[in-house]
């Protein structure tokens, strides 16, 4: 990724695309020498004047059993840190600091998308970003992400 996560590059070194089957988009193996990354993506239309919100909010922290990866706290899920967190490719959101750092999800609505008129077929993704460090149990972590498209009345 470039442009801190907004937007992706197919150049061939570590470039990876799955198919989200059913519900699920897979960090794959979390590793203390990489940072671990997946995209959701969205197409939203809406003929709706006052245009449309995505929102996002998690059913917890990601975990494995009583292990927890920490919530990014600074910015940046940085290599080596433990830390989880997003970024949207929405660079304009007004609600939200997903448009310009690496975010920790919460249990509460937060804004990853918007648009202010009517729109067909707007596309955007939200990165997932998870690092750990050399202290992290090793294991299955997971965690549920709900998106929410609201039109603007």
């Amino acid at each position: 990724l470039v442009d801190g996560g907004t937007t992706p590059v197919i150049d061939g070194t570590n470039d990876f695309v799955y198919e989200l089957v059913g519900t699920a988009a897979a960090l794959g193996t979390l590793d203390d020498a990489v940072l671990s990354t997946a995209i959701v993506a969205f197409d939203v239309t809406v003929d709706v004047v006052g245009g449309y919100v995505v929102q996002v909010f998690e059913d917890g922290n990601l975990r494995f059993g009583a292990n927890v990866v920490d919530d990014v706290v600074d910015g940046t899920v940085t290599i080596g840190t433990e830390e989880y967190g997003g970024r949207s490719s929405d660079t304009t959101l007004a609600g939200s600091t997903f448009d310009t750092a690496d975010t920790a999800f919460t249990a509460t609505f937060q804004d990853v998308a918007d648009e202010v008129g009517v729109s067909f077929e707007s596309r955007n993704f939200v990165t997932l970003k998870a690092s750990i460090d050399g202290t992290t149990q090793a294991g299955g972590y997971a965690q549920a992400l709900s998106f929410i498209v609201s039109g603007n009345y």
